[in-house]
């Protein structure tokens, strides 16, 4: 989906790219051809948009192409983002990795989001999610976590709810679509402190 002259994916990958990652795997879906589309060349699109005004569009693709390196793997069916997390072991091996939900556009005040997780993650050395707060009337579109507070901004998660009715929820944070992620999830022995975006 375009957001004012560019596709969400690619200020997802901006924003990883910006953080320092330039391993970008991709964990995609039946239609999605147009992810691996957009990150390739195109000879024919080249030549139509060569000395228009699209051509600056087309260079901020190409210098993301030249600083990165993409990889693709299919989730056959559509089971989740923890399942294709699962999925993207085979790309991101035993190794700690950053997820981007690029349907979430997230914009920090200081540094991008992910920038801040990292952050944590360089103190804490282990899996961080990005929340915002809610209103309880939208708790139920949202994982909403639970735990306690280990300074301004950062909470140890003891808990996390998915998408509650607003009487059910543990607090008002909800999870956006960031995270740090460490290979300790793949057995289910994880600890998260979760930071807000700021």
């Amino acid at each position: 989906m375009p957001i004012l002259d560019k596709p969400l994916v690619q200020y997802g990958v901006e924003e990883a790219l910006a953080a320092g990652m330039s391993e970008i795997c991709f964990v995609t879906g039946r239609n999605k051809r147009s992810i691996e589309d957009h990150f390739d060349d195109n000879v024919e699109l080249d030549f139509h948009v060569k000395d228009t005004a699209r051509e600056e569009a087309l260079d901020e693709i190409r210098e993301l192409m030249n600083k990165c390196r993409f990889s693709y793997t299919r989730q056959a069916r559509m089971l989740g983002t923890g399942h294709a997390v699962k999925l993207g072991q085979i790309l991101t091996c035993d190794a700690p990795f950053g997820v981007v939900l690029s349907d979430d556009l997230c914009f920090g005040s200081d540094c991008n989001v992910l920038q801040q997780l990292l952050d944590v993650y360089e103190r804490y050395r282990c899996s961080v999610v990005a929340v915002q707060e809610v209103p309880p009337e939208l708790s139920d579109r949202y994982g909403i976590v639970a735990g306690e507070w280990i300074e301004d901004g950062l909470v140890d998660v003891t808990s996390l709810v998915e998408k509650p009715a607003a009487a059910d929820a543990p607090s008002n944070l909800g999870i956006v679509g960031r995270y740090i992620l460490t290979p300790d999830i793949y057995n289910g022995e994880w600890r998260i402190p979760t930071h807000r975006r700021n």
